[in-house]
């Protein structure tokens, strides 16, 4: 009755959500690639990547690592917290595209204030601090200069957006 309503013929197949091919296989290897790589873990593998997002903490770099996961590309991720905290693997990488977050401090302060309150600590620490974000900031753009690697501006784009930017680079 279904099949004659729809005007359709029936397929006499299961239904599936997903086709188990190997594309599919090779998204689910991207996603696991990148939450083992979130976040600046297993940095000891990143010539296995296919995308490094690099940024400040609060830069949406976890949600848009796994949104291109999502897509099919094995995407890690590593915190800007000083020039010392990345890792020297980084410089020698040829084949990863590698891509700087940056945004401007004062939604960065908005966004860390929100972030803190929402743990229930809104304490005055560098985290919050204008200034300090301001050198953070200024700070990871000389890392990206040194890696030449291409920059983006999150404070007014969406996680989609950011990474329709991203696949659109590599």
């Amino acid at each position: 009755e279904f099949s004659n309503y729809l005007n359709m013929n029936i397929s006499h197949t299961v239904g599936r959500q997903h086709l188990l091919d190997g594309e599919y296989f090779s998204r689910v290897e991207a996603i696991s690639y990148t939450i083992t790589h979130d976040d600046g873990q297993s940095t000891w593998d990143l010539y296995d990547a296919d995308i490094i997002v690099v940024g400040v903490s609060r830069t949406s770099k976890s949600p848009t690592s796994v949104y291109l996961s999502c897509r099919g590309y094995k995407t890690a991720n590593i915190p800007f917290v000083s020039i010392e905290t990345i890792p020297n693997t980084i410089y020698d990488l040829k084949n990863p595209l590698i891509v700087g977050l940056t945004i401007n401090p004062e939604k960065l302060v908005q966004i860390r204030k929100t972030r803190l309150a929402s743990m229930g600590s809104e304490s005055g620490t560098d985290y919050i601090d204008l200034d300090s974000i301001k050198r953070e900031v200024v700070e990871s753009r000389k890392l990206f200069t040194k890696l030449a690697c291409p920059i983006i501006d999150v404070t007014k784009r969406s996680v989609e957006e950011t990474a329709a930017k991203i696949i659109h680079l590599l």
